[in-house]
Order: structure tokens, then sequence, then C-alpha cells
């Protein structure tokens, strides 16, 4: 009689953490089967808030690998709303939502705006579906919530270089109602500018950069114009220094905040 599989021997007493379902469903996201992905999921749509990770990842979550946002889309569908409530702000471990995987792991931007969209035509208030979130953030925007580090997902996209997403993401904070612009720029431990640099982000993409000129009612970035290591006006050409090509106006409004 041949030897089991490493795979094949079950330590007696042992139980899955996971159920046969979801065994499925993480097997189909790793292959990259997201259609066979959802159809797991339409047996039993409760399914789709469980964690199908050990880091507490729902499939919500795990479906942001895809980067489509008609998957997105169909998943959230599936939820009636006061679940789909419950899709966008539960945490995984590390204290993240949906839209902070999403500002890490995507790169088509219409991703943020699935959830966004939703968010706008969520009917308020939502009693039940509110009633397991923190206190302080009950009734706060989806982009103006932190993780466990104290990072939006604005933050969040600028720490891990996310340009577009940048861009993207802080228009739509700068376009919401009463909106506080101020809660993207600092985390629990530095600032926005602070977590660009530590990461050299955006030194590759000084051309995309120039798409949010005139962009002034969020004053992230603007266009360089002064170099911040020699004070030397540079008017044909940004800085190319590392620390330099943050703007100094950024740099002196982000010291404030």
């Amino acid at each position: 009689m041949g030897k089991k599989s490493t795979s094949e021997i079950k330590i007696e007493g042992e139980t899955s953490l996971f159920s046969e379902r979801i065994r499925r469903a993480q097997g189909a996201s790793r292959s990259g089967n997201w259609r066979a992905f959802k159809e797991i999921f339409q047996e039993d749509k409760k399914d789709l808030l469980k964690d199908l990770d050990l880091f507490k990842n729902t499939a919500i979550n795990v479906a942001t690998r895809s980067d489509s946002p008609q998957l997105l889309k169909e998943l959230l569908e599936m939820l009636p709303e006061q679940e789909r409530w419950v899709a966008f702000t539960k945490k995984s471990c590390e204290g993240n939502t949906l839209l902070h995987e999403i500002v890490l792991i995507c790169k088509v931007v219409e991703m943020a705006d699935v959830v966004l969209d939703f968010e706008k035509k969520m009917p308020w208030p939502l009693p039940e579906a509110a009633a397991e979130e923190e206190e302080e953030e009950k009734g706060r925007p989806l982009l103006e919530r932190k993780n466990s580090k104290g990072e939006t997902p604005l933050f969040r996209a600028a720490k891990y270089e996310n340009l577009k997403m940048v861009i993207h993401l802080a228009k739509a904070a700068a376009a919401q109602p009463q909106s506080d612009t101020k809660i993207h720029l600092r985390s629990d431990t530095r600032t926005i500018l602070h977590a660009s640099i530590n990461v050299q982000s955006f030194d590759g993409n000084l051309d995309e950069r120039y798409e949010i000129e005139g962009y002034d009612s969020f004053e992230l970035f603007r266009p360089p114009s002064t170099d911040l290591e020699t004070s030397h006006q540079h008017d044909d050409k940004p800085p190319t220094s590392g620390l330099s090509r943050i703007n100094y106006d950024a740099w002196k409004y982000l010291a404030r905040a």
C-alpha cells in the first residue's frame, strides 16, 4: 500500500477552520477564476460576509484582487442593503475596510467608485448595520474611516504609491459635503508626506503628477517648483532629487497638519 501524501494525512480530531464552500472559493481566488468564485457564493450569499482567510478578509475583500469593478458590483448587489453596509465597514484583523483593500491592490480607480456610489444610495439611518461599528466611526463617511494604524484609504494609497488612486480619492474627498479633508493628512505616527517620502512614492511618476495641476481644493501635491534641498527655483523643469520631488508649498501645508 502506497504512502499517503502530506495533504491527505489528517490528524485525528482535526477540524477545518473553513467550510467546504469557503475552501472552494479560496482555490478559485488563488487561480484567478473569478467566474467560479462568484458562482460559489451564489449557492449561499451569506458566505460573502464570512472570513475567507486568516486575516479576516471577507469574500468581498478578496474579490478586489480581480481589479474588476463589474465583479465587485455584482457581488455587492447579491447582498441586501443592511448587509452591504457591513461589507463596506467590516474590518480585517489589521483594521482595514473594503476601501483600504482597494487602494492597496487595485489599479483601476473605478473599483473605489463602485463602493462610493453604493454609499451615496444607502438609506439613512442604518441602525442594525451600524450596531457593531465603533462609536467614533458611526455616521462617518467610508473615505474617512481609519485602520488600526490610523490611516484613511487616501493616506494608504499615498503610502503604497498608488498615485492614480490618490488623485481620484482626493477629488472624491474634497467633493463630499462637510468633508474633513485634514483627516487624511496624518496617521497615528506620521504625516501623509512622511509616508510617501519613506517609500519614495511617486518618484517614477512625474508625468502623471502634472495631471493634478491647479488642484487647489485639496492641496496634497501640486507640480513642484522649488528644490527643498537647495532652495533653488526651477522654472523650466521640476526638481529631480528625491525629497525635492514633493512640492514646497505642499510640504509647508502638510507640516502644519
